[in-house]
This record gives C-alpha cells, sequence and structure tokens, in this order.
C-alpha cells in the first residue's frame, strides 16, 4: 500500500510507522516535489517516510504471512505463566476487564481500551513476554487517556501506578496522547491498590462495575 501526498500529517506518519514496524504491514508514505531549472528543465524528487530497504526488510521479516501474529488470550496467558507471573497478570486481567468495556490484543500485549468523543484508544496494556518473576507485570500506560477516562487530573491517575515506573512516549515526538509510562506491577498489593482506586474513581462518575 502507497499513501501519494503533497504532505504527510503527523497523525498519518505515525498510523504508517506503526502498522510498518509493529506488524510488517507493506505500506509506505511518499511526497513529490516539483522543481523547473533556469533552463526550462522540470524535475520531480520523491521523498518516502521509510526508507525503501528498511521498509522491505520489515515486510520480509514480518509480513506476507510472516508478521508477528496477534496472539490470543490463552496465548498470552501461557506466556505470563511461563515468565512466572500468572497469577499476578491473571488477577489484572480479571480486574481491568471489569473496569474497561473493550479489550483486545496484539503480538505481544493484552490491551484495554476506553473511549474518547467516540474514538475508541487504548489506555491500558500489559505486556507478558517482558514479564519476570523479579520485577512482576509489564505495563504500559497512556497516562493522559487514564486520566480522562477516569475523569480526573494526570497527576491523580499517576498515583494509581507503581512506583516501579519510567516515562514514555510512542515516539520520540509524539504529542501527550501518545505518553505516559511503562513499568511493572510487582506485587498483587500493587495491582490491589491500581484496581481499588480505579474503581473508587469510577463510582465516582456513576460507572456500574
Amino acid at each position: 500500500m502507497l499513501i501519494v501526498a503533497s504532505e504527510i500529517d503527523s497523525s498519518s506518519e505515525r498510523i504508517i510507522r506503526y502498522l510498518s514496524e509493529t506488524y510488517g504491514v507493506d505500506i509506505n508514505g511518499v511526497t513529490f516535489h516539483h522543481f523547473r531549472e533556469r533552463n526550462g528543465q522540470e524535475l520531480l524528487a520523491r521523498i518516502f517516510l521509510i526508507a525503501p530497504g528498511t521498509q522491505t526488510r520489515a515486510t520480509q521479516t514480518r509480513g506476507n504471512g510472516k508478521r508477528k501474529p496477534r496472539l490470543s488470550d490463552q496465548e498470552l496467558l501461557a506466556l505470563a505463566e511461563s515468565n512466572g507471573v500468572g497469577d499476578l497478570y491473571k488477577a489484572l486481567i480479571e480486574g481491568l476487564t471489569r473496569r474497561f468495556d473493550w479489550s483486545g490484543t496484539t503480538g505481544s500485549s493484552k490491551t484495554f481500551i476506553g473511549e474518547f468523543n467516540g474514538s475508541r484508544k487504548t489506555v491500558v496494556s500489559l505486556i507478558p513476554g517482558e514479564s519476570n518473576p523479579d520485577d512482576g507485570v509489564r505495563f504500559q500506560v497512556y497516562i493522559n487517556r487514564l486520566a480522562k477516562y477516569l475523569k480526573t487530573d494526570a497527576g491523580e491517575a499517576t498515583s494509581l501506578l507503581p512506583e516501579n515506573k519510567t516515562d514514555w512516549k510512542y515516539t520520540k515526538d509524539a504529542s501527550d496522547d501518545w505518553a505516559g509510562f511503562v513499568g511493572f506491577f510487582k506485587t498483587a498489593e500493587e495491582a490491589d491498590h491500581f484496581l481499588v482506586e480505579m474503581a473508587r474513581l469510577m463510582k465516582q462518575q456513576g460507572h456500574a462495575l
């Protein structure tokens, strides 16, 4: 798939890169620029969003039937159990399923999805393949989305998370909507705190859990 335009906005660029780099989709964006030299000769320059060589390697690695497949819930649970965090992962899955209307899976994570002005966006992801018994269950949170979902501010939303976390952005120049934290739920107490506080804030807004 080739998207041709006079210019490509940041939102479209993120989508193209995400599909290509994460799932190996054979997609790219290209812009054309027209020049005229003094002697009247016309030139047409094309600029690819993703370098063709890089895009081809990604497609060969993940695409054409070899792309990283979307894992099932059972496969993700098996990953968590093999990494020694099965019980904690299951507790988080059970609690988050009650707090979100939608969920899904990717090639590496279980995602929990909220609705924002008619658009569905991932808010929390659990990543069992990057989890381990020492650190716990790996998570990724879009903090401003979580705050909006809970109808609170980013500071209070951040306070629900475990201490073992670091700042994260989807891409280096991503907007605040694509930023948050990655970290680990190490103990059942940390998971319970997150889930109980989510429930408290949601009940204040009249959500039925």
